[in-house]
């Protein structure tokens, strides 16, 4: 879990970084897991990313995700200033 929470972070950062912002812009994130017990590996791997005060977050547990094998799913909403 922990690899795959990783990488999708990693991901999220590379995409908002992109558009010229920092993961510090992240205001909101739904988190999609298959498995419940991969919580405490999201946790642990989230606060490599993130610092207090973290984005609001909503962690939901799925039946499966649409690509075989994959265990987690983030949909973050970020906040860029546009001036």
């Amino acid at each position: 879990m922990e690899t795959q929470a990783r990488r999708t972070l990693q991901n999220l950062e590379i995409a908002i970084r992109a558009a010229g912002g920092s993961l510090a812009n992240v205001v909101q994130m739904q988190v999609f897991l298959t498995e419940r017990a991969d919580a405490p590996g999201m946790n642990r791997t989230y606060t490599e990313f993130f610092r207090e005060p973290y984005p609001v977050r909503a962690t939901v547990v799925v039946k499966e995700l649409i690509t075989p094998g994959l265990r987690i799913e983030v949909l973050a909403h970020a906040v860029l200033d546009s001036a």
